[in-house]
């Protein structure tokens, strides 16, 4: 995130509240395309391990080899391996992957997470259950 500001005294404020970077308001447009640039390297590609996500193509690779994904377990992905070893709530998922409606049932987020499993198989990167709370992804040991 970052965060845009007209007054100096702000800057700690929001960088202490998640910004990743301060930029003055009006500050020189060789700034702003450098920062355009850095966001479409970002959008590009993640790579987790052994599991790279081509988020423009919305492809996933592990070990190289494509694995094919529904548009709702890419989202999950994508939204997993946007932190790596974080504990997203089942909310937070149910948000990324059914963000016009809710699911159709309550298990549908577990099924979900049990095909992407199947899909992504071992040695990759491994979707842990957190009991009680969510899942996270963590990288392949």
């Amino acid at each position: 995130m970052l965060a845009v500001l007209d007054r100096p005294g702000l800057a700690a404020a929001a960088l202490d509240a998640g910004a990743d970077a301060v930029v003055r308001a009006g500050a020189p447009l060789e700034l702003w395309a450098r920062v355009r640039a850095l966001a479409r390297r970002a959008e590009m590609a993640d790579r987790q391990g052994a599991l790279t996500l081509d988020h423009r193509a919305r492809t996933a690779l592990v070990d190289g080899v494509a694995v094919e994904l529904r548009p709702r377990e890419f989202a999950l992905l994508a939204c997993l391996a946007s932190a790596p070893g974080r504990v997203f709530t089942k909310g937070e998922l149910v948000a990324a992957c059914w963000p016009n409606r809710p699911p159709p049932d309550s298990r549908a987020l577990d099924a979900q997470i049990g095909r992407l499993r199947h899909k992504l198989g071992r040695g990759s990167a491994s979707l842990l259950t957190v009991w009680s709370v969510g899942y996270r992804l963590d990288r392949a040991r």
